[in-house]
């Protein structure tokens, strides 16, 4: 999975990011299952797949949806105080 970075607040600690989940990276996995159905035809199945992956606080916004990979834009909330926190005890 690839964030871009076109990652931008939105309101109190809200993020928006563009995710690009690639069927290489995914192969024998649970999300790699979305892969093999047609995007044509099953949208909300592949969505569903992709939103058990992401976890419940993260809120897809959009997706584009292909053979290869499958691009969405979230909203999940930040926590920049814990993550600085997280960040120092690792260092």
């Amino acid at each position: 999975m690839n964030a871009s970075d076109g990652t931008h607040s939105r309101g109190a600690n809200r993020r928006v990011r563009t995710l690009v989940l690639r069927r290489e990276d995914h192969i024998g996995d649970p999300l790699g299952l979305a892969f093999l159905e047609a995007p044509e035809s099953a949208g909300q199945e592949i969505l569903a797949r992709v939103r058990a992956y992401l976890g419940a606080k993260v809120k897809i916004l959009k997706a584009e949806i292909s053979r290869d990979k499958i691009e969405v834009e979230v909203e999940s909330r930040g926590w920049p105080d814990e993550a600085a926190r997280l960040a120092s005890a690792a260092s």
